[in-house]
């Protein structure tokens, strides 16, 4: 793993690692500690697994991208944010289809 100094890391880090090395999930972890110090409430969590899967998209792991856009998708819909839901669910069909 590369080593990055104590410096908030940034979504092109993380993405850059897992293009790297998909198996080395360090930086991406430290990246969602690092966010979840701050949250207030649910849809903060809900935010920042969006976060986590357009980084996975965006570093060509798409099996788990997809995975995480479902995932939130069924969680959208439980809080009723239909607007939300669709787009989640658009964006899972756009990496099937690739």
């Amino acid at each position: 793993m590369e080593e990055i100094p104590n410096q908030e890391l940034n979504r092109n880090q993380v993405i850059e690692s897992l293009r790297q090395n998909p198996e080395d999930r360090s930086l991406l972890t430290r990246y969602v500690e690092e966010r979840e110090i701050n949250f207030k409430d649910g849809k903060d969590y809900l935010n920042l697994n969006l976060d986590v899967a357009e980084i996975l998209r965006d570093a060509g792991m798409l099996d788990e991208a997809y995975d995480a856009f479902l995932d939130l998708y069924y969680q959208a819909t439980q809080e009723g944010d239909d607007e939300l839901a669709q787009r989640l669910l658009n964006e899972a069909e756009k990496i099937r289809i690739k």
